[in-house]
């Protein structure tokens, strides 16, 4: 079982090690167990990097498919059973979240790890999750808030929602005094921020059920568009349970997935550049049945030299200074989006939203203490 030598830009896509991990987790018959041959021989088991660790319940699954008798085999179990046992207690947590909003007439969506594992995992052990995810209607924000806070939720990060936020930022943490949290999203993506930019997802939702409290989810093609554009960013964390999450997707809805809908997403959202990789690097590794026209014609779409210098400084490990040009990258391409002018005071007041401060004159103090923590993080 070989490798690829990825030439992808960035700093986020799997090595030699990870691939013949994602392919031992996801490859049927002779691939999957050449797979496992070639990374047992180059890992350890118990010495894995988060992003690996997370694969290990998919991993013990397939390898009781292929009857291979791993000496590790009731490790990986181990972390099959505590990811079920963890899965269902968020469950549990959302279902009381998502009655409480249906109770107040709101709607609900459930993102990410809760409706894969339900949908196209089939088995709440083999998909890891650290909290949960839900999106709301943007408009419907000031009365979602006031709901949760009847509930006994609270936004973590601060008291109020300023002016102007919910168009730059896509979502924010709820804490429950007990220790409970969660993820409220009002849009589904970090790139798409504008008023109208989730309509086409609610459109096409589907219903789904968490613990009997009824929600929505995302359509099979909406989802995989998330699974992917959510994967091609830089995270400290290993960015690999998104070829997983594509991988299940295609196994269980591949009739389902509107190609044609995919790419109109693409170029309305600018996201091509991220779907031409992440949909070729599992077509490439893991033999996802992704049409060659479709690869084709994302090769083919237009993309502006913004889009490049954005699509590039999401892929990058943060370096001297820190996210700074992610973010003026990512204002220049919300601003476009929006139709605004591209200014320094327009971004000024961006960083403002961003980082949470309640005046201009506090943006230079921000600045230099955000420099300070990353230079002692570095020397120490």
């Amino acid at each position: 079982m070989t490798t690829l030598p990825l030439e992808l830009p960035g700093d986020i896509w799997p090595n030699a090690t990870q691939q013949r991990l994602l392919q031992a987790a996801l490859l049927p018959g002779e691939a999957g167990r050449a797979a496992w041959q070639a990374w047992r021989a180059a890992a350890d088991p118990q010495r894995l990097d988060a992003g690996s660790h997370r694969l290990l319940p998919l991993l013990y699954h397939n390898l009781r498919a292929l009857g291979v008798a791993d000496p590790a085999l009731p490790y990986y179990k181990a972390i099959y059973r505590q990811t079920w046992y963890k899965n269902n207690t968020l469950f549990h947590q959302m279902a009381g979240v998502l009655t409480a909003l249906r109770a107040a007439g709101l709607d609900t969506l459930v993102l990410k790890g809760a409706p894969l594992a339900l949908q196209y995992y089939l088995d709440l052990g083999l998909r890891p999750m650290g909290d949960f995810d839900l999106l709301v209607r943007t408009a419907e924000m000031p009365r979602v808030v006031a709901a949760l806070a009847e509930q006994g939720w609270r936004p973590f990060d601060q008291p109020t929602i300023p002016p102007g936020y919910l168009e730059i930022q896509q979502a924010g943490t709820f804490t429950h005094a007990d220790g409970r949290h969660f993820d409220l999203h009002w849009h589904a993506l970090w790139d798409c921020t504008t008023p109208d930019a989730d309509f086409a997802f609610w459109e096409q939702a589907e219903p789904l059920e968490i613990h009997h409290a009824p929600t929505l989810a995302l359509g099979p093609t909406d989802q995989l568009l998330h699974v992917c554009v959510h994967g091609a960013r830089y995270d400290a964390i290993p960015p690999l349970r998104w070829l997983a999450d594509a991988m299940q997707i295609f196994h269980r809805a591949a009739a389902r997935l509107d190609w044609a809908r995919l790419l109109q997403h693409a170029e309305q959202r600018r996201l091509v550049l991220p779907l031409r990789d992440t949909l070729g690097l599992l077509h490439t590794l893991l033999d996802a049945p992704v049409p060659p026209d479709v690869l084709a014609a994302l090769a083919a779409l237009p993309v502006t030299a913004q889009e490049r210098r954005y699509y590039r400084a999401r892929l990058r490990r943060p370096g001297t200074f820190g996210y700074f040009p992610l973010e003026w990258e990512r204002y220049q391409a919300l601003a476009h989006m929006a139709g605004r002018r591209i200014s320094l005071p327009g971004f000024g007041r961006y960083l403002r939203l961003i980082w949470r401060l309640s005046h201009p004159a506090e943006l230079p103090g921000r600045a230099l203490r955000k420099a300070w923590l990353r230079l002692t993080a570095r020397n120490a």
